[in-house]
């Protein structure tokens, strides 16, 4: 998915840091190097390194819920039902709630737990519980995020593999021509994390 729009400033792993500090907004934030996941926007909002999704969910969660029990079983419950896609969206691994008409938040491989934060959803179709979160197999992923890092504005990081935004699912070699045909190389050499 390429597509234009204004410009941001991307951001280095340490202007981030520094960011944090000045509280900047979250939203506004991009790396240059990797797309980015769950854990920095946790790490953004909840205002320390290595915060996870428990931490989030309960900060933003909290507020919305003065049932006990609902707030545990959003922050501690363990994942199940149906499971939610995850795709890229302006550099982030993303994935949209399928109660909800509103609902996307920011995942990552190493907690793939989805909790929708919509005031009116919280997951209640699925009793409250986080959903699983499916990512791509490794190798794929590796290969999106390689095309997908050859493009020099975070917003035109998008991959939809299921077609979700726009009705047509996207493939590897997809985004490799949406490069080449904005005179961008095809793909560069990343290393995932593990």
């Amino acid at each position: 998915m390429y597509r234009q729009k204004d410009p941001q400033v991307p951001l280095s792993a340490a202007e981030m840091k520094r960011a944090l500090r000045k509280h900047v907004n979250p939203y506004q934030m991009y790396t240059l190097d990797r797309l980015t996941d769950g854990k920095d926007h946790w790490m953004w909002f909840v205002g320390k390194e290595g915060a996870t999704r428990k931490e989030f969910v309960l900060m933003q969660a909290r507020p919305m819920t003065g049932d006990e029990k609902t707030l545990t079983r959003l922050v501690n419950g363990k994942p199940q039902g149906d499971p939610v896609f995850a795709f890229v969206l302006d550099g982030r691994w993303v994935a949209r709630c399928p109660d909800c008409i509103t609902g996307q938040e920011v995942v990552s491989r190493d907690q793939p737990a989805f909790v929708c934060l919509n005031v009116l959803c919280l997951n209640i179709v699925n009793g409250h519980f986080p959903r699983p979160v499916k990512f791509p197999p490794a190798g794929q992923m590796k290969k999106v995020e390689e095309t997908l890092l050859a493009r020099p504005n975070p917003v035109n990081r998008g991959w939809d593999a299921q077609g979700l935004a726009t009705g047509k699912a996207e493939t590897v070699a997809d985004l490799k021509a949406e490069n080449i045909k904005h005179s961008l190389p095809p793909a560069v050499a990343v290393e995932l994390e593990n």
